[in-house]
């Protein structure tokens, strides 16, 4: 998403990248909401909304894109059975995959530490100890390590255990994750998601729209 210094979108100089995120980000997205299939974009844009409050929780879209770490507190939301889905669809798909695994947290060490061997342990415990992990029951996600998640998956309740074989079936059709994003990427996204509002009320073509979204972000990663 981003270059490798961090200081630019990745799709700056990429006309072809920018025409594929205009057609999916912007241009599909205004083909439903005329067709009268997009959930009201300015409720929609409402950020850190609680799970009782997300659409899919009272019935008024049909889906949601939410980490699959979170199955667990939608359904009780939203009071009912809900399925996750990999998109695009497993089947036909071909490397490389567009979708990767997302840790549900980064575990890291100042290189500065003077206890890096007493920080490594605890990394190394955290992420791999069979009790330590039986005590948190992937309370923080689904384990990496095999035999840490094939103790657990016996271990853990029925909406969990559906969140352990969902990433299991999934893993295959996964490409690496990038690195993480540079410090200004919360930022960037809070000045950039009113942009694409408007462009999803009308307000600004999806041509205007995807010339001010780089800019802006560029903007912001370049300070």
């Amino acid at each position: 998403m981003f270059s490798k210094d961090g200081k630019s979108l990745g799709l700056t100089n990429n006309a072809a990248a920018q025409a594929a995120v205009k057609e999916i980000f912007l241009d599909m997205q205004l083909r439903l909401k005329a067709a009268g299939a997009l959930y009201d974009p300015e409720d929609a844009f409402i950020p850190d909304v609680e799970f009782e409050e997300m659409p899919i929780s009272f019935g008024k879209t049909w889906n949601a894109y939410e980490w699959s770490n979170e199955h667990v507190s939608m359904q009780e939301a939203a009071e009912r059975p809900l399925e996750y889905y990999l998109c695009p669809t497993v089947d036909g798909n071909k490397a490389p995959y567009g979708t990767y695994l997302q840790p549900s947290q980064y575990i890291s060490m100042l290189s500065s530490s003077k206890v890096k061997d007493l920080g490594a342990k605890f990394i190394n415990f955290f992420v791999n100890d069979i009790e330590a992990n039986r005590f948190l029951l992937a309370e923080r996600g689904i384990p990496v390590p095999t035999d840490v998640r094939a103790d657990l998956a016996n271990r853990v309740d029925a909406d969990m255990k559906y969140m352990f074989d969902f990433i299991t079936r999934i893993s295959p059709f996964t490409s690496p994750i990038d690195p993480p994003g540079p410090p200004a990427v919360d930022e960037m996204r809070d000045m950039t998601r009113p942009i694409v509002l408007q462009c999803y009320l009308g307000q600004l073509s999806s041509e205007a729209a995807m010339t001010q979204l780089i800019r802006t972000a560029n903007d912001i990663l370049r300070q």
